[in-house]
């Protein structure tokens, strides 16, 4: 990551992010890599940072549908909003490891398409009264050879409703140093790029910030995100170390022999060890005239189920932590809880993961405006009203046998049509349901069997 006072330095502008925030939003990245400054060749990350944000993640888009519809306008944007859902598994996972994460739409020349920056690459410049990020500066970076090229695009918004994006680019030989400035012709990939572009007339900022809705803990003045792992920062670290203290324990208590060390020396007849023989045997010096001495067994107890216990209370008091229902990390057959803790539990999940539903239906909505402008700016569609639906389901307090049969009563009933039933259960658009339906029709068509 690139050092904000190097931005500040280069663009003239004052970021609105202190160095603490920067250091944690570098940290939640490393970690979801695994990274992490205590893994090592001993210990060994057990990935919780992947399985944390891939759960969030599943029960947020669970039963996800987007549309625009209502005029040529709503159908363009809704193909442009199709486009970047197809992503959307990817730009939620780093929006709950990072804290935050941009969308943006870019015209190529041809079509709008939708791209997301993650927080390590976003430098926030000001926001508006209802902390809604309005300025900033992207960095984007890319290697040609043994050089470095780095794009700062800043955004700049005004209450009137006018913008501005300038483009500026570095080289360098490192990826997290800004380097010299250059021109944008030198640099092949943003030869066509305009330096600067000013635009009127505009409904919002050119694109969306989505977050994780939770109190700033490292900036309480700051309404950037935080990671949904947050919290849980010396709890991971803790289940990393205790698995190694597992490991350790298997490898210490494997069973061993104690062996003379002249009776694993070679004898003229040709003795031949199995091939275990270094793993099994364990050689000592000792007196031949010592009759108490010989063969001895080494295979102590372990200690298994007391450390697996430790465990699985760190997985625990992660869950907690991370608003996690008890269960999704830890063993549910171990979670002694009464009926009551347990339902809290799912409806401490249930909260924070309606948040970040409610975090995105916002910047979609956001960034359903920011498309709309660039329509009119490009002159892509004829101006029109339209339509916005954002609607997601309840992966958490929902059963899902019970919604299968809830929805079958419907079909049944004609409440609900074949496509949109097919759709939900496949997890998938209208359009494959449509496929999935013909084929099935095509399938079974040819009469008696």
């Amino acid at each position: 990551m690139i050092n904000k006072s190097e931005i500040e330095k280069a663009t003239g502008i004052r970021i609105a992010m202190s160095g603490e925030m920067r250091d944690r939003i570098r940290l939640w990245r490393n970690m979801l890599c695994n990274e992490q400054s205590w893994v090592s060749n001993r210990v060994r990350g057990l990935r919780l940072p992947v399985k944390i944000v891939d759960e969030f993640a599943r029960l947020t888009l669970f039963g996800a549908s987007i549309s625009v519809s209502g005029s040529q306008r709503g159908a363009y944007i809704d193909r442009v909003l199709q486009q970047a859902m197809t992503d959307a598994k990817k730009w939620v996972r780093l929006m709950c490891a990072t804290g935050g994460v941009v969308l943006r739409p870019v015209y190529d020349g041809h079509q709008i398409r939708v791209n997301y920056i993650t927080a390590d690459k976003i430098y926030p410049i000001s926001y508006d009264d209802d902390g809604r990020l309005i300025s900033a500066v992207f960095l984007d970076t890319y290697r040609n050879g043994d050089r470095f090229y780095h794009k700062l695009e800043i955004h700049e918004f005004h209450p009137d409703g006018t913008g501005r994006i300038r483009n500026q680019v570095f080289q360098s030989p490192s990826v997290d140093m800004l380097g010299d400035p250059c021109s944008l012709r030198q640099t092949g990939l943003w030869a066509d790029l305009e330096p600067e572009r000013s635009y009127m007339d505009l409904g919002g900022p050119l694109f969306a910030y989505m977050c994780i809705p939770a109190i700033n803990t490292v900036d309480p003045d700051s309404p950037m995100g935080m990671s949904v792992y947050a919290e849980a920062v010396d709890l991971i670290r803790d289940a990393d170390q205790h698995w190694e203290k597992i490991k350790w324990e298997f490898e210490a208590t494997q069973t061993a022999i104690d062996a003379p060390a002249d009776f694993l020396k070679p004898t003229p007849s040709g003795l031949i060890l199995p091939d275990t023989a270094n793993r099994l045997y364990r050689r000592y010096n000792a007196d031949p005239s010592d009759a108490q001495l010989g063969l001895q067994i080494f295979s102590p107890q372990i200690r298994d189920t007391s450390l697996f216990h430790g465990l699985d209370g760190i997985f625990k008091r992660i869950e907690f932590n991370c608003n996690l229902a008890y269960g999704m990390l830890s063993d549910p057959q171990s979670v002694e809880k009464t009926a009551e803790e347990v339902r809290a539990s799912r409806q401490r999940c249930y909260s924070a993961i309606s948040d970040i539903q409610g975090n995105i239906r916002a910047g979609l909505r956001q960034l359903t405006s920011a498309i709309n402008d660039c329509c009119a700016v490009y002159q892509l569609t004829p101006q029109g009203r339209y339509h916005e639906c954002y609607e997601f389901g309840d992966g958490v307090m929902e059963d899902p046998d019970k919604e299968f049969a809830r929805r079958m009563q419907m079909h049944t009933a004609g409440l609900l049509s074949d496509t949109k039933f097919i759709a939900w259960y496949f997890d998938c658009d209208e359009a494959k349901a449509a496929e999935y339906k013909a084929a099935a029709s095509t399938l079974f068509a040819g009469g008696d069997i």
